[in-house]
């Protein structure tokens, strides 16, 4: 059973690489900043249904690495 999950894991990381490397190509200033949001949203997803415990620094980290996110898709925009 653990080598199907791995087999699996392998099979869905490789589908994710493909679908990165396409939406790179095709339109990069809108795609580079959804990619760049998915650690933060790794964080904040697990704080919901992990229930992890964040100190209230980690809080400010994220806050500033989302407002980055959206100053460079913003910057992009305009």
């Amino acid at each position: 059973m653990k080598e199907k999950d791995r087999g699996a894991a392998a099979v869905f990381e490789t589908d994710g690489q493909f679908f990165y490397v396409f939406a790179m190509a095709r339109n990069a200033i809108i795609v580079a900043p959804l990619i760049a949001s998915y650690s933060v949203f790794s964080v904040l997803l697990s704080r919901i249904f992990l229930k992890e415990k964040l100190v209230c620094r980690q809080y400010f980290i994220v806050a500033g690495v989302m407002t980055g996110i959206a100053m460079l898709a913003l910057s992009e925009v305009i």
